[in-house]
C-alpha cells in the first residue's frame, strides 16, 4: 500500500495547535513544509489519475509539476500552479533559510492554502 500525501495535512494541523513553547518555530516550519507536501502528493496524485504519471523523485520534480499546473489552459489549473509555487517557496523558507524568522502567520497561510488546494484538486 502506497503512503497518503493527504495524510501530512492533518500532521501540519496537529503542529499549529500545541501550546507555544520554545519550540514553537520549529512546529510552525515544520507544519508549513508538510502542508507543502500535501499539497505537492495531490497535485503528483491527480497527474497520474490523469495518465501523467511524473515519478516524485525524479531531478527537477517539484517545477515540472508546478509548470506543470501554471501553464495549463484551464484557469482552475492555473491556479493551483500558483498556490502549489507560493507553498513551495513557503517551504524552502521555513526548512533553509534558519536566519530570518519565520511566524505562526505565516504557517497558519501555509497550511490554509495546502488546504484550499487539495479542495481545488477535488474539484477538477
Amino acid at each position: 500500500m502506497s503512503f497518503d500525501w493527504d495524510h501530512f495535512l492533518p500532521v501540519a494541523d496537529e503542529l499549529l495547535e500545541a501550546a507555544p513553547d520554545e519550540f514553537a518555530e520549529a512546529r510552525w516550519r515544520s507544519a508549513a513544509s508538510r502542508a507543502y507536501y500535501a499539497a505537492f502528493g495531490g497535485c503528483i496524485d491527480l497527474l497520474a489519475r490523469r495518465d501523467q504519471a511524473i515519478d516524485a523523485g525524479d531531478v527537477g520534480v517539484h517545477e515540472r509539476v508546478i509548470h506543470g499546473f501554471a501553464r495549463h489552459p484551464s484557469r482552475g489549473w492555473q491556479a493551483i500552479g500558483r498556490r502549489l509555487r507560493y507553498l513551495r517557496r513557503t517551504r524552502i523558507h521555513a526548512d533553509y533559510r534558519r536566519a530570518t524568522a519565520f511566524s505562526e502567520e505565516r504557517a497558519r497561510e501555509a497550511v490554509l492554502a495546502a488546504h484550499r488546494l487539495l479542495a481545488d484538486l477535488q474539484r477538477i
